[in-house]
């Protein structure tokens, strides 16, 4: 109960009546204090002798609500995930969470068949970098929910799995009837739950055979959301911005590690992460970025809006090619329709695309008219040689206005995630696919490319 009350409450000076301040901006409660919950009467009650009804009762709930916190979680640790696939329910889950990233699959499919199922986003249908959730049934792709939480998390996956006729009883929670959207919250608790015990031990606990469980629900893919509107700096230049105090499964700094780390943040490129600012309990309020003049990156003075996303990188740098010959291309391309055949140079030595590559496209920063402008997101339909591809529209462009102008020579082509045959991997930074991360021994080091 005292570090209940040392994490959530403003002390004595917060119970009731709390303290009046003569002078100054303070108050009580203090708002940053008890922003996870206010337990400043358990404080007086525990730091009392009293034994009135009010002080007897805090004690005695807060007693019984820990203990209740702690069966939950020596519960949710002795789960063996293993052993909840009688009857085949992970499977199912396995599935249709496959079935949630139709639109980023080699294979085009329509709106009614991508939307059957739900579908989630990660970077949205528009320009906007933000994960967009579709739910069962929803009828309307102009109109989906924006969520908020930034790069794919599972509460996302979880959202997409309701149907939308359900929506209404119960928003943003699963119901009694909704099966897979129940066991895939149980799985992502027992997640969360082992990570926050224990972050550098950490190993995910879903086995290897469900390959979008792990991709979705293990805690590999780290980040935060960029909570204001700012503009790209210039190259070697740096921008503080605040972070979105937004609840997610996979959000997470870490002061002791993350300094001079690169980070994908979604509209931008990669950045360094330089700093960050943190309140008294460690919570990180302010991150410091800077422009490391990375091709691909968008120019400077591009707006960046709050709710995009932030992930951790596990490459030094991004993969990027060149465009070599001209296509033209709509200036107001259809997303998940719209298709082009590029010609590019700077990957076939090492790592061409391949069917089923997420990668976006921008025009050299020194192309008049539009210098920097992105052309559009793509998911690879086909390569027939080491430096062609045929790529499919699925969002993002800066274009506008009618026909067709040609994606230029010398564009920068960023390859975003090598997905390949797994289609819910992670696609910001290039990160590297759960698939081809090995465990890590426990260590009080942090190490990056193992679980």
């Amino acid at each position: 109960m005292n570090n209940l009350v040392a994490y959530a409450s403003d002390g004595v000076a917060g119970a009731f009546p709390p303290e009046q301040e003569t002078g100054g901006t303070l108050i009580h409660p203090d708002p940053n204090k008890t922003r996870a919950g206010n337990f400043s009467n358990l404080a007086r009650a525990l730091a009392t002798a009293g034994d009135s009804l009010a002080d007897e009762s805090a004690r005695h709930t807060a007693g019984c609500m820990l203990g209740m916190l702690a069966h939950s979680v020596n519960t949710l640790q002795n789960l063996n995930v293993g052993n909840l696939n009688a009857g085949n329910q992970l499977q199912n889950l396995d599935n249709a969470i496959g079935k949630l990233n139709d639109y980023y699959r080699p294979t085009s499919v329509s709106d009614s068949v991508a939307f059957s199922d739900g579908e989630v986003i990660p970077l949205g249908l528009g320009n906007y970098p933000t994960v967009q959730v579709i739910r069962q049934g929803f009828s309307n792709p102009l109109d989906p929910l924006s969520y908020r939480g930034g790069y794919l998390d599972a509460n996302a996956y979880i959202t997409a799995l309701i149907p939308n006729a359900r929506w209404s009883e119960r928003p943003l929670q699963e119901t009694n009837s909704d099966v897979n959207a129940r066991l895939a919250r149980l799985l992502a608790l027992k997640e969360q739950v082992a990570y926050e015990l224990d972050p550098t031990g950490y190993s995910c606990s879903i086995p290897n055979t469900y390959t979008n469980l792990r991709n979705a629900f293990c805690l590999n893919q780290r980040g935060f959301v960029i909570g204001q509107d700012f503009t790209m700096p210039s190259p070697g230049g740096s921008v503080t911005v605040t972070v979105e105090d937004a609840p997610s499964y996979n959000f997470d700094l870490r002061p002791s590690s993350d300094i001079n780390t690169n980070v994908y943040v979604a509209g931008a490129g990669r950045m360094i992460l330089r700093s960050f600012t943190t309140d008294p309990q460690g919570k990180v309020l302010t991150v410091t970025l800077e422009n490391p003049n990375q091709q691909g990156n968008a120019p400077a003075g591009t707006p960046i809006p709050a709710g995009a996303s932030a992930s951790i990188m596990t490459t030094a740098l991004l993969e990027t090619g060149t465009i070599t010959l001209a296509v033209g291309f709509p200036n107001t391309p259809i997303p998940n329709s719209s298709t082009v055949r590029i010609t590019y140079t700077g990957l076939e030595d090492t790592n061409p695309l391949q069917r089923g590559d997420i990668i976006e496209i921008r025009r050299p920063s020194g192309s008049e008219p539009n210098p920097g402008r992105l052309e559009g997101r793509f998911v690879v339909q086909d390569t027939r040689t080491t430096t062609t591809a045929t790529v499919r529209y699925i969002g993002g462009t800066e274009r506008s206005g009618s026909g067709t102008t040609d994606i230029p020579v010398n564009s920068t082509l960023v390859v975003l995630s090598r997905r390949s045959s797994e289609p819910t991997a992670p696609i910001w930074g290039h990160l590297t696919p759960l698939s081809n991360i090995l465990p890590c021994g426990r260590s009080s080091t942090h190490q990056r490319g193992c679980l």
